[in-house]
């Protein structure tokens, strides 16, 4: 595939599971992330990155249909590999 997070086989496992995970613990553990990304680098989150961020009309990717999904995945796609280690034990933590 040419996902952005396929290049990262441990990423691309952990964000792939969003795919199949009840609504209720993807919105805790959506909510977790973010916090993760607040405090680690809030400017991930401010207005002019999201500003840039894809926005397809026909939401044509499986993450597109959720907002909070979306913002997550575009955020992540500029963070930088220390953010996303920790984004990972996150994941791999809520799965196990």
């Amino acid at each position: 595939m040419n996902r952005w997070y396929d290049k990262n086989e441990q990423l691309a496992k952990c964000l792939d599971a969003f795919k199949t995970m009840d609504q209720q613990p993807k919105d805790k553990l959506i909510q977790n992330i973010m916090s993760i990304i607040n405090e680690d680098d809030p400017d991930l989150l401010s207005a002019k990155h999201a500003l840039g961020f894809p926005l397809e009309p026909k939401r044509r990717r499986w993450y597109d249909a959720d907002p909070y999904l979306w913002l997550l995945m575009n955020t992540l796609r500029k963070a930088n590999d220390k953010l996303l280690s920790k984004v990972i034990d996150v994941i791999e933590k809520e799965l196990n």
